[in-house]
């Protein structure tokens, strides 16, 4: 090796002269590379690139796509250069990474909100520091250091930092709860969207003008998914639904008068898991999946889901209309419930660390529909104070009393009761059955198009017949010489 004191100052003059030209020859896009090598680049399951972003003393996650890494990439070389780079070197340094990660980087799931690992749930403050809620079996704590990566999304706001101490039964006051079954699905709908993992019931707030919806539907989007924008219309179309529902946590539709059957069928998926497709952008033969799974709040007047497989996946509650002696003005109301918001989030979290301790041990003697939804919140029962095993029971009253409710709106369900009731059991053909259950209905209802055909019937009631079952119903078909036949008979 050459000992530098032995090399001319002019040889060495030179080198360095060499070196920094070989610097300047340098285009933009090469710096902007190596300016980017510093950062970890990885792919979710569903092929979108992201990169995980040193800032100060903390990391953020940046899709690699988006104009938050653009702006990084170019704060980056003005630091250096005080001068921003070229629009193509930008583009042509995406275009590199993109594919570096696709290729060389490692797969892992980026998070809204509500993340999990085997043994701990994370919650993203949404502050400016990037800090998440980190729940254990031993309790909770607000970190900057967790192993999970969260992503942000347009109109995300800031949770506060949660305070030890504080009671659930604090929430009680900022909520129009009719009776304790009302407050006990509450609180179960709140830990169940705490969970990175569903299946996630519906929640539908129903009550007349006047009952506090819209502000129960902020209140408890607000100790979960705080937004910017909290309330939203129905959306025009499925992609739209999917796309608001994958870029938030919790899914919050206000006043609605009813469901279209697409959105009935896409909430259904939502609350138990579904894939979605839609056409890439400005490409005609590249689709963009979705796997989504999320938490949603809906409220109206009139009953907004009568489908039975919906109702089936849905906690409804009704609200009473609050007397005018008992109204408290905005202002003074929601500067209370600020102050004693993060009590109540440090009371949700002891709650959550108790599910996690118990849920292990929890049996339950028989499995009722969404029953990962009902051992979660029977983990919780001890600290909240209830008795064993008693959400169980409001869980299926209420599921029993909104299936009834939805039978009640079907005119086929309505008269498929009357026929069992003036019957016993009744068997016969497609024709039969659609001729028969006509009787039970106004001609102007037969004689519509929602009227089942013979052909349609079946299908009507395979959607039905679980709901049937709750009340007593039963209805089976088998074939035989004549074509299908229906049979339809009372059960205990």
């Amino acid at each position: 090796m050459k000992d530098i004191a032995s090399v001319p100052e002019n040889i060495i003059r030179l080198e360095k002269h060499e070196e920094e030209e070989r610097e300047l020859k340098k285009t933009q896009t090469e710096i902007l590379i190596e300016l980017a090598s510093k950062v970890e680049l990885f792919q979710t399951p569903d092929k979108e690139v992201y990169a995980r972003i040193p800032v100060k003393d903390h990391y953020e996650v940046y899709n690699v796509l988006s104009k938050s890494f653009k702006n990084w990439l170019i704060i980056k070389y003005y630091e250096i250069h005080t001068k921003p780079p070229n629009k193509q070197s930008i583009l042509d340094t995406i275009g590199y990474l993109e594919s570096k990660a696709m290729f060389e980087g490692t797969v892992k799931r980026v998070f809204v909100r509500v993340a999990s690992t085997e043994n701990a749930i994370y919650i993203d403050l949404g502050d400016d520091t990037w800090r998440a809620v980190e729940i254990t079996t031993r309790g909770w704590r607000v970190t900057s250091n967790y192993p999970v990566c969260f992503k942000r999304t347009g109109g995300m706001a800031a949770l506060p930092n949660p305070t030890s101490g504080g009671n659930i039964e604090e929430l009680r006051q900022f909520i129009n709860c009719a009776n304790e079954r009302v407050w006990r699905s509450i609180v179960a709908w709140l830990l169940s969207a705490l969970r990175s993992n569903g299946p996630f019931p519906l929640l539908i707030i129903q009550g007349e003008q006047g009952s506090a919806k819209s502000t129960t539907t902020k209140i408890l989007r607000s100790l979960i998914d705080p937004s910017s924008v909290p309330l939203c219309t129905a959306p025009k179309n499925e992609q739209d639904l999917i796309i608001r529902a994958y870029n938030t946590w919790v899914l919050a539709l206000d006043n609605l008068s009813g469901l279209y059957h697409w959105v009935s069928d896409a909430l259904c998926r939502l609350s138990t898991g579904g894939g979605f497709a839609t056409r890439s952008l400005f490409t005609n033969d590249e689709e963009k999946l979705f796997y989504v799974m999320r938490p949603a709040i809906l409220n109206g007047i009139d009953d907004i889901a009568t489908r039975q497989d919906l109702l089936d996946r849905t906690i409804v509650i009704y609200l009473k209309s609050i007397p005018e002696e008992l109204r408290r003005d905005e202002a003074s109301f929601w500067k209370e419930f600020e102050a004693a918001k993060p009590r109540i989030l440090g009371a949700l979290y002891t709650l959550i660390s108790s599910a996690l301790r118990n849920l292990p041990g929890v049996k339950l003697k028989r499995l009722p529909r969404m029953a990962d939804f009902v051992l979660w919140i029977t983990a919780a029962e001890t600290t909240l104070g209830w008795e064993p095993n008693s959400f169980q029971l409001v869980y299926e009253e209420n599921r029993k009393r909104t299936i009834e409710v939805g039978l009640e709106s079907d005119p086929v369900a309505m008269a498929i009761l009357e026929l069992a009731e003036n019957n016993g059991e009744w068997t016969g053909t497609a024709t039969e059955l659609v001729e028969c259950l006509s009787r039970f209905v106004p001609h102007r209802v037969s004689h519509s198009r929602k009227w089942p055909t013979n052909r349609s019937i079946k299908n009507r009631l395979t959607r039905l017949n679980p709901a049937l079952k709750v009340v007593g119903i039963e209805v089976e078909t088998f074939r035989a010489n004549n074509g299908r036949m229906f049979v339809i008979r009372k059960i205990s």
